[in-house]
């Protein structure tokens, strides 16, 4: 805002002054400069005295009050205020928190990745190797943050922001793995279980017992289970390239991102097949109960928990 007084103007009009009721809102008109000239809304009952040029009213003054005139938006002033203090603080906790919550969360995909069973040992090796370098970039963010070693509020978003990109990435990334894993784990149950079952299968068939249906359940749960080996490979197959490097370029990330996406999909898929093959089973059980020795080994289950 800036402020101007009617000597100023009065130099340049002819104050006719002529008594007014009452007005209902302010008089706004354009500013030299560009922008308007305002005053007050005058109270109910007070005398105006408008100002003229040319025979045309420009601003009103209210008689007896002060001498002043507000300009309002006739130049825009930035003005760069220092971030105060509690806005640091909360950002500060904010991050910390975030760093925490994923600290946790990698350590939990370390812990997981030591119960896998049929990844490789290189691969258990590089995924772990990867895991361990994002808590460790984590942790030197939050004591970059903590000892106040970032000036202002956006340099402090974004140095948390760049390890929690990398965190974004390995963490589904080495979940997916782990799944992937999971489910070929179990489907290798599965297959000896269906092994089991087929000769048990043949030797009802072979005293006379009709086993056809059993036979069709058994052929859709092999192929069930087939598929969900096929589509966790593929997953494992999907993140094995993915990059948890917090420098990467934006084409990079998104095609990292695209990855995971995709290898999220055949997970699903994996673990619907599975439920599949399940059902199966049961329907191949009822398909044969009470005509001979067929049974189920009820500790085979088809989820990739």
């Amino acid at each position: 805002m800036k402020n101007i007084t009617t000597p100023a103007v009065a130099l340049a009009v002819l104050i006719a002054a002529t008594p007014f009721a009452a007005f209902a809102e302010s008089m706004v008109v354009e500013g030299s400069a560009g922008g308007d000239l305002r005053i007050d809304q005058p109270i109910k009952g007070e005398n105006i005295a408008p100002l003229y040029i040319q025979g045309k009213p420009i601003i009103k003054v209210r008689e007896g009050a002060s001498s002043t005139i507000q300009i309002r938006g006739a130049e825009k002033v930035e003005q760069k205020r220092p971030e105060p203090a509690m806005v640091k603080a909360k950002v500060a906790a904010a991050a910390d928190t975030g760093i925490d919550a994923r600290i946790q969360k990698l350590n939990d995909v370390l812990i997981r990745l030591d119960k896998t069973e049929r990844l490789s040992d290189s691969a258990r090796a590089s995924i772990k190797a990867a895991v361990t370098g994002q808590i460790q970039s984590l942790k030197d963010v939050k004591v970059k943050i903590e000892t106040n070693s970032t000036s202002t509020v956006k340099e402090r978003m974004n140095t948390a922001n760049q390890p929690f990109r990398a965190a974004g990435l390995i963490l589904p990334k080495a979940a997916i793995t782990a799944a992937a894993d999971r489910i070929m784990t179990i489907a290798g149950q599965m297959e000896v279980f269906s092994a089991k079952i087929e000769a048990r299968i043949d030797a009802a068939s072979a005293a006379g017992t009709d086993v056809s249906a059993a036979r069709t359940a058994l052929a859709n749960f092999d192929a069930k289970v087939a598929s969900a080996k096929v589509n966790a490979q593929a997953a494992a197959k999907l993140v094995a390239t993915v990059s948890a490097d917090k420098e990467a370029d934006e084409a990079t990330f998104k095609a990292n991102v695209a990855a995971l996406r995709e290898a999220k999909l055949k997970i699903d898929a994996a673990q619907a097949d599975l439920k599949a093959a399940r059902t199966e089973i049961g329907n191949l059980l009822k398909s044969i109960k009470g005509k001979g020795e067929v049974r189920a080994d009820a500790s085979v289950k088809a989820s990739a928990q």
